[in-house]
């Protein structure tokens, strides 16, 4: 039993993907403090590195607990500092700059499924660049 336990692990480590997510003032298309991409799709399992490309940025999980699948660890690195989250839930993950939040840096990772999908919809979003931002990346995924 063990054995299969740990050829298990073994397996779906082999097969994990990172992810790079830049921590930007500047976007690829122009747009003003930016993650890029803004919008991720992984496997529950893979990892998600986040780069402080500019200086000033940071990554975190909103604080409403509806922002992520239930039980899902949250999101939280330091301003300045790389940070690699492992996703470890099925679900739509948001997270933002804590900084550049209210001027439209705001992100999302969708693990496998969007199953919290309508719960996401109706989270309260602050800053009016950041709740078009959002509207954009849930029609990505309806």
């Amino acid at each position: 039993m063990k054995i299969l336990i740990i050829m298990s692990i073994l397996i779906s480590s082999a097969f994990a993907t990172e992810v790079e997510v830049k921590m930007l003032n500047k976007g690829s298309d122009g747009e003003k403090m930016v993650f890029e991409p803004a919008l991720v799709k992984v496997n529950v399992g893979d990892t998600v590195k986040f780069i402080p490309t500019s200086k000033g940025h940071s990554v975190e999980s909103l604080k409403k607990p509806e922002s992520r699948p239930k039980e899902a660890s949250k999101i939280k690195s330091k301003i300045n500092k790389e940070f690699i989250y492992q996703v470890d839930k099925e679900g739509i993950h948001v997270f933002k700059c804590k900084p550049h939040y209210a001027m439209g840096m705001i992100g999302m990772i969708v693990a496998g499924k969007p199953v919290n999908l309508e719960t996401i919809s109706k989270i309260k979003i602050k800053g009016k660049k950041s709740k078009e931002r959002f509207a954009k990346m849930l029609e990505g995924l309806k």
